[in-house]
């Protein structure tokens, strides 16, 4: 289960910081993995972690119903705020113990999530439960990497060790390798591109289908 520190700090600082303020290549790139994630949504959709909710005006119309989960109640209180509830509903839980029944859902949305998750194999355990045996997993992962780090450094607090380590207990690899165990992967794409063999990725985007038991 999740901490009571790690709540605080979600319930205690919003993400306004990275999707609507700051410098605007910091904002396309976070913006730009939704417009990817965005073509796959569908159906019955879960979105684990849902945060402030600065993904649902991507997706929005593209679902026919849409849940927003978070460990955070000030932060659906903010996605509530911004984004209303016409068709939406959002509900504190926690992805370690999903309340929903088995194969419920056509899609689950984990955008920046199961790396912030120390429990991560709970997690993707609970994910494959609740979805349907023809449903997808759609992951945005930070990579962790040297440029990762310093790209991050221009919207967190260098001087602040919990908002600079923002609970990060894996990398993008770390994650992949975990999904690799319930899921297949369907595509991944790097963000924002590999050149010359350098890779200058700080996000790796991806889809993922259920394996057989």
């Amino acid at each position: 289960m999740t901490t009571k520190n790690e709540i605080n700090y979600y319930n205690n600082n919003d993400e306004k910081g990275i999707y609507k303020e700051g410098n605007i290549i910091k904002r396309l790139l976070f913006g730009w993995r939704f417009n990817i994630l965005k073509h796959h949504v569908k159906g019955n959709t879960l979105d684990i972690g849902v945060g402030d909710g600065y993904i649902i005006p991507h997706i929005r119309g593209r679902f026919d119903n849409y849940i927003g989960m978070d460990i955070a109640q000030k932060r659906l209180e903010r996605a509530t705020k911004m984004f209303g509830t016409k068709d939406m509903t959002f509900k504190v839980g926690d992805a370690t113990n999903i309340p929903y029944i088995n194969e419920q859902f056509d899609i689950v949305i984990a955008t920046d999530v199961l790396e912030h998750i120390k429990k991560a194999d709970t997690a993707i355990n609970e994910t494959y439960r609740v979805l349907k045996r023809k449903g997808n997993l759609l992951v945005s992962l930070p990579t962790e990497n040297k440029l990762y780090r310093l790209f991050t450094k221009s919207y967190y607090n260098a001087d602040d060790k919990e908002q600079r380590n923002y609970y990060h207990y894996y990398n993008a690899k770390q994650i992949t390798n975990k999904l690799s165990l319930k899921f297949k992967k369907v595509f991944e794409i790097g963000l924002p591109f590999i050149i010359g063999g350098i890779n200058l990725n700080l996000f790796m985007v991806s889809k993922w289908s259920k394996k057989e038991k």
